[in-house]
């Protein structure tokens, strides 16, 4: 299941999470909830959020994919200095291996 701010991002996928909702965890009753909303839009009903789970869950593994791979990559000065160094075509053996090491799902 997928947690209620990646579903949340899923239906508002150009909002700024940071300003636009906060979540609480009532760990002893209901768990994550919306606290306070600052969109214009309604706030969503549990069969918007409920219907939007499968999405989040596709989303929470790509987001986990991007992260790995920004971890595997080589920083940026080294890509350069590799293809400065040993060309384009080394570079991209370079990348294409985290890729591969990391599918997106």
């Amino acid at each position: 299941m997928a947690s209620l701010n990646s579903q949340l991002k899923v239906l508002f996928p150009d909002a700024d999470e940071i300003t636009a909702w906060e979540l609480k965890n009532d760990a002893d009753e209901r768990g994550d909830y919306i606290s306070q909303w600052n969109l214009d839009d309604p706030q969503p009903t549990e069969e918007q959020l409920d219907a939007a789970d499968s999405d989040g869950d596709a989303w929470e593994a790509l987001h986990r994919v991007r992260k790995q791979r920004l971890r595997a990559y080589p920083e940026i000065r080294d890509q350069l200095d590799q293809i400065y160094h040993e060309g384009i075509d080394a570079w991209q053996e370079t990348i294409k291996a985290v890729k591969d090491a990391h599918p997106k799902p």
